[in-house]
């Protein structure tokens, strides 16, 4: 009777993802976990947040590489150049057409469409019965990232979004 084989693939067989890390409210911390009092963007390393996660380990190769420590709103064209370089010397073929789209697409969007208005604003938070604080900036940050990254496309689905993730923090 044949037992099934089943340890794991050898490392040379799993696929090999990279990871480029910018930081981001992804890597950000607090003093304290209950609170957002000195809450900081991109505090901590990429490697600590694979760490949290040590099945991946199972299923991929990974090359983890902290390209900026940063908050999401300070990543501005520079860092783009460098990321998509790094993208182009990752895939290592020489291939800079992706890198050449990106810039290309710069020159062709405006502005609002890189950096669209923000769909709240302190006053709406305060008109939502939110009193001013450190979890102001936290909550417009968060909803910024949600509406660059197509989650939220409209104000009143953004204050959704903030009573259902913060309906008891930060009100009178």
């Amino acid at each position: 009777m044949n037992a099934s084989n089943t340890s794991p693939a050898s490392p040379a067989a799993l696929p090999r993802i990279a990871v480029l890390a910018t930081g981001g409210t992804i890597a950000g911390a607090a003093p304290d976990a209950a609170s957002t009092a000195g809450y900081q963007a991109g505090a901590l390393g990429v490697n600590f947040l694979l760490d949290a996660v040590p099945a991946l380990a199972s299923v991929a190769r990974i090359d983890a590489e902290q390209v900026a420590s940063i908050d999401s709103k300070d990543l501005a064209l520079p860092l783009w150049n460098t990321l998509a370089a790094r993208i182009d010397a990752l895939a290592a073929n020489g291939d800079l057409q992706h890198y050449r789209f990106c810039k290309q697409k710069l020159t062709e969007l405006e502005e609002e469409e890189i950096h669209p208005e923000p769909l709240l604003r302190g006053r709406d938070l305060i008109a939502m019965g939110f009193v001013p604080g450190p979890t102001f900036h936290i909550i417009l940050k968060q909803v910024e990232e949600a509406q660059l990254g197509g989650e939220l496309s409209s104000r009143e689905e953004a204050m959704e979004w903030v009573h259902r993730n913060y309906r008891n923090e930060g009100k009178r």
